[in-house]
């Protein structure tokens, strides 16, 4: 939008306009899916949403939009996924989504036999299972890790052993919790990573931030991570890069941005939408 300057009947400038700061924003907050192991399958990044009508993950409602105040800088971090560790933290500002918890590796045919529970993060890891002849039998399933309220849910456990090998837990998503692992059986399955939530905010309805696959006898096939969704790692792979995501009212007035951020603007009917795609720095109005 043009500024204009309004000049008096003697043709002295008194004052101009332009595009006015936008009071709030509303955004869309993943952090990095967290790594899939030779077990549990990695959780997806916590997801934290303020678009009305939408919901953040862990079952929970959208938040109040990000208010605005003139020549403060806001924070931007898009979190990365994890390798062989949790995802990292995305952050708008004051909001703050926490990592996908890793996977846990399962057994081994020599010691240490037995699996261990899945990382807690934004979304938890799947746990991983114990191996035949090493593994305690009958012995209790491991744990999944623990999603954070608002953000994720649990990833998975693993399932008990009596013989064989128990299969991992599949991680948890942003919509539901991961799949627990099969007892031992010839023909398992993997087991499923929790479901992801769907927003709207880029004018497209995309699914985002679900739980891997984890490891089975039979197992479920494990791909490479997409970018900017914040997935969960499946078995054996790195979780996905996470994203933040703002729109506003179109007639306000763009932020300045920092050179550290990867972006894209564009016009999606009333909003204007950035998408932050990699990078850390700060945003003002």
């Amino acid at each position: 939008m043009p500024v204009v300057t309004l000049f008096t009947s003697a043709g002295r400038s008194f004052g101009s306009y332009g595009p006015v700061v936008p009071e709030e924003v509303e955004y869309l907050v993943i952090a990095g899916g967290g790594a899939g192991a030779n077990g549990g399958g990695g959780g997806a990044g916590g997801y934290r949403s303020s678009v009305s009508g939408e919901s953040s993950g862990g079952g929970g409602s959208a938040e109040s939009p990000l208010a605005i105040v003139k020549n403060t800088l806001y924070t931007v971090t898009v979190g990365n996924g994890g390798s062989g560790a949790n995802g990292q933290n995305s952050v708008l500002g004051s909001v703050t989504s926490i990592g996908g918890g890793r996977g846990a590796t399962a057994g081994t045919v020599s010691p240490p036999a037995t699996g261990g529970n899945g990382a807690t993060g934004g979304s938890g890891g799947g746990a991983g299972g114990d191996v035949f002849g090493y593994g305690v039998p009958g012995e209790s399933a491991h744990s999944g890790g623990a999603g954070v309220s608002g953000q994720g849910y649990a990833g998975g456990g693993s399932g008990t052993i009596a013989v064989g090998t128990a299969n991992g837990g599949g991680g948890g998503g942003a919509g539901g919790a991961g799949q627990g692992g099969n007892d031992y059986a010839p023909t398992g399955n993997g087991s499923a990573g929790g479901a992801g939530v769907t927003s709207s905010i880029t004018g497209s309805a995309i699914v985002r931030a679900t739980g891997g696959n984890g490891l089975g006898s039979h197992g479920k096939p494990s791909n490479v991570s997409a970018s900017n969704i914040g997935e969960g790692g499946d078995y054996n792979r790195a979780g996905g890069s996470g994203i933040v995501i703002i729109r506003y009212d179109k007639k306000r007035k763009n932020p300045t941005i920092g050179a550290g951020l990867t972006y894209s603007l564009n016009i999606v009917g009333d909003y204007t939408v950035i998408e932050f795609t990699a990078g850390s720095d700060t945003i003002s109005w």
